[in-house]
């Protein structure tokens, strides 16, 4: 009897109905593609009648097949194959509820399971013909897996999973904390690192050429835009989330302006078409001088701590991806470190620190985002934008973020009565270009945010427009307070990839803020919301060490060490501390003296890094169950 009764028209009869349930279950994954979206609009039952269809139909079928495997005893190694498979597919079932699937289910069906049919395959061929056909006996197949395990068990060790810059490691001595951080039984993404890039196989010469079409550009606009030659991109504070939301897109798309000399306006971005249809993005941040003159008033009546606060922020990396990925980035920061002693003397005036214990409260961006800017529970009704205080103290603010959205929850109705305040400068509606993302398809995984791919805009990397953009603005407002928030939007999609192109440009970045646009009452915040969430390959083998990695989000925050406005040793032990969203919030407060008190829509479960934290009384326990046990890795 051979391994696999190829010539057994049985086995091949119910691999084509195997096969059957597998395209049934393909075609129950149509639709929605994502959780924020309604799915077929007015004929929604229709949609759901049909895909639950589908998976019965699926399910049937691949009924049908495992009986048949038993009944007739066909192939073990089969009946394996169809059991592990199937049962990966319903496991990796990433919609909303039963009948909700996604993109992301797709790409799992499309690229995984061939690999996993050749996986199981070729492994258990190996096994056969090296062990079985020679030896009848489990003796030697017992030593293969035996051998198999200590090597997997080598290969897949821990030891670097609690280790931050400069060779810190995680303290988990209950001694001094109530919060011992888990490791993962097996930690494997060092290993995959580098695989899934599949931008070197799909975007050449970096980003020249790439998503760079006027004709594409066009679906924006009406009859009467078509055609011209240069256009301006939008702000977006005359957009009332409290009437509508999920709308950037629209609005972006009916106040874009066609551009001549006369009507220049205000505008800071614009995009030039040449002949060949080739766009060129310009960007022109313009000194507001009547801004500069009444903030300065308000400067000369409130004290802050730090003039300057710079936030860089990326949507969904841990810090162990973090260190994995931006490698240059990271020996900036450790050159930094308040703990070394032998920092190189360009460095000695700068404080980095690490908080390796930063613990975020669930693994999508509006339950972080809103305690850390708005000082509140995604749960609550109301809160303050950060950019409201510094504003009050005389600050100057900008922000922009490759991302077709202004703040994260523009995205969802339920939190309109949250108060956004607009920034003075900003650069949101480029990226809801139409090169950049298909507003009929934001979840797609080959364009926009959640691409698999670089994320390109008229060839460059998108983040290169965000990098100008705050580089003019930190030249033009010198002399002024500053407060700006640049995000990044990269890590937000399934290979853990695309992010690592961000590194180096960033390392610059962060080398030119330091080198002339930092002195002794500046900072600097690195930060995320929280780790990988988007489903990828990484989830097959390693989905218990990317969940943990997923809750461990990264916190870098960069200091004078010339300021005495902040307790140096407090901070120092705060990083071994339980950290959350809240003490972020809190802290920045704390920067510029504004009194939580006098504001009832912030609640008191912060507190500002500058003050030492009681470890033994931190833990996940201290926030309304808003840090539930599951998702608790710090027990």
């Amino acid at each position: 009897m051979s391994f696999i009764k190829i010539n057994n028209h049985y086995n091949i009869l119910n691999y084509i109905i195997f096969l059957l349930s597998i395209i049934f279950y393909y075609r129950s994954l149509k639709g929605c593609s994502g959780e924020f979206l309604i799915c077929a609009g007015k004929h929604q039952v229709r949609f759901f009648i049909k895909r639950a269809f589908d998976l019965l139909i699926s399910i049937f079928l691949f009924s049908i097949s495992i009986l048949f495997q038993i009944i007739l005893k066909l192939s073990k190694i089969n009946f394996l194959i169809y059991i592990i498979t199937y049962s990966l597919l319903f496991y990796y079932n990433q919609g909303t509820d039963f009948f909700l699937h996604g993109t992301y289910n797709c790409m799992f069906f499309i690229f995984i399971f061939p690999i996993c049919f050749l996986y199981i395959y070729l492994f258990y061929l190996f096994a056969y013909f090296i062990y079985f056909r020679k030896n009848k006996n489990i003796f030697f197949f017992s030593i293969l897996i035996l051998i198999h395990i200590i090597i997997y068990s080598y290969i897949f060790k821990c030891d670097k999973f609690d280790v931050g810059l400069g060779g810190v490691k995680i303290d988990n001595d209950l001694n001094n904390n109530a919060c011992k951080i888990i490791k993962p039984q097996k930690c494997g993404l060092n290993i995959l690192d580098g695989l899934f890039d599949v931008s070197k196989v799909f975007i050449k010469n970096n980003c020249i050429g790439y998503s760079n079409q006027q004709s594409i550009f066009q679906k924006y606009l009406n009859n009467r835009k078509k055609n011209q030659k240069k256009y301006s991109f939008p702000r977006t504070e005359n957009l009332d989330i409290k009437k509508t939301f999920h709308n950037l897109d629209i609005f972006v798309e009916k106040n874009i302006e066609v551009i001549n000399s006369n009507n220049t306006k205000d505008n800071e971005i614009f995009v030039n078409f040449d002949n060949n249809g080739k766009g060129q993005i310009e960007i022109n941040l313009k000194k507001n001088l009547s801004l500069i003159k009444s903030r300065n008033e308000l400067t000369k009546k409130n004290s802050v701590k730090f003039n300057n606060v710079y936030i860089i922020y990326i949507d969904g990396i841990s810090r162990n991806h973090f260190l994995r990925k931006l490698k240059k980035t990271s020996k900036l920061i450790e050159k930094m470190l308040h703990s070394n002693k032998n920092k190189e003397k360009k460095y000695q005036k700068f404080n980095s620190f690490q908080f390796l214990k930063y613990h975020i409260f669930n693994d999508h961006s509006f339950g972080n985002n809103l305690p850390l800017i708005y000082g509140n529970y995604m749960d609550k009704e109301t809160g303050i934008s950060m950019t409201k205080f510094f504003k009050e103290k005389g600050f100057i603010t900008a922000s922009t973020f490759n991302s077709c959205n202004r703040e994260i929850f523009d995205w969802d109705k339920n939190y309109k009565n949250f108060i956004f305040t607009g920034w003075d400068h900003e650069n949101f509606a480029m990226f809801c270009d139409t090169n950049f993302i298909d507003k009929k398809e934001i979840w797609s995984i080959t364009k926009g945010k959640n691409s698999v791919l670089r994320k390109c805009l008229y060839g460059k990397d998108s983040f290169e427009y965000e990098f100008e953009y705050i580089l003019q603005f930190l030249e033009a407002y010198k002399n002024e307070r500053k407060f700006f928030k640049i995000g990044f939007g990269d890590a937000h999609e399934g290979t853990l990839e695309v992010i690592k192109y961000i590194d180096e440009p960033l390392a610059k970045f962060l080398e030119i803020i330091l080198n002339k646009y930092y002195d002794d009452k500046t900072a600097i915040f690195i930060l995320s919301d929280h780790g990988a969430h988007i489903p990828g390959f990484h989830d097959i083998f390693f989905y218990k060490e990317k969940t943990i990695e997923k809750h461990l989000a990264t916190l870098f925050i960069i200091l004078p060490e010339n300021n005495h406005n902040y307790n140096k040793t407090a901070i120092t032990i705060n990083q071994q501390r339980l950290i959350t969203p809240f003490d972020i919030h809190d802290t920045l407060l704390d920067m510029i003296n504004v009194e939580k008190k006098n504001y009832h829509e912030m609640i008191d479960k912060g507190q500002s890094l500058f003050k030492e934290i009681n470890g033994l009384k931190r833990s996940c326990k201290n926030y309304d169950n808003h840090i539930p046990d599951d998702i608790c890795f710090c027990k």
